[in-house]
């Protein structure tokens, strides 16, 4: 199986944990996948790191690298 798009957005507990990168995509969250939306495109790439839902996810301030930390019994953090 191939993740081809994502749908939904995970707002119900998380806050402030959607950016724009340095060439205006948008980076979010949705259960255990980060996403990097290409608006022009419609595209979208995937970060699946993780094991478990992501509940915070953050950007450098020169918007280059993102770092996302997961629940659960052995959380993590990704950068």
């Amino acid at each position: 199986i191939r993740l081809h798009f994502v749908h939904g957005y995970r707002g119900y507990d998380c806050r402030s944990n959607l950016f724009y990168t340095q060439i205006g995509e948008i980076v979010y969250h949705v259960a255990a996948v980060g996403v990097i939306y290409n608006r022009q495109q419609n595209t979208q790439r995937f970060y699946l790191g993780h094991d478990d839902d992501i509940l915070c996810l953050t950007i450098h301030p020169l918007k280059d690298y993102v770092a996302t930390g997961q629940v659960g019994r052995d959380p993590s953090i990704h950068i």
